[in-house]
């Protein structure tokens, strides 16, 4: 397990990061020493993002979603 537990997010910010990360692991795009330097990658993704959550224009856990997986938008065919 990582030891990156992505302080200063939320629960489910956090569960979504290293699902994220696990996931990218198993798809072969990255090793499973990658896995704490991703997870910060998209914390950092979050954490500069995450003050432009609107609750009229989406649900807190569809934001979250999105501003996780846009930095991997790249790498998705």
């Amino acid at each position: 397990m990582s030891k990156n537990r992505c302080g200063g997010v939320g629960s489910y910010a956090a569960f979504f990061i290293s699902a994220k990360a696990k996931s990218l692991i198993r798809s072969g795009l990255f090793n499973p020493h990658d896995r704490e330097d991703i997870e910060q990658e998209l914390t950092l993704a979050y954490l500069q993002d995450a003050h432009k959550f609107d609750e009229r224009k989406s649900g807190y856990e569809t934001f979250i979603r999105m501003i996780i997986n846009r930095p991997l938008s790249f790498l998705l065919p």
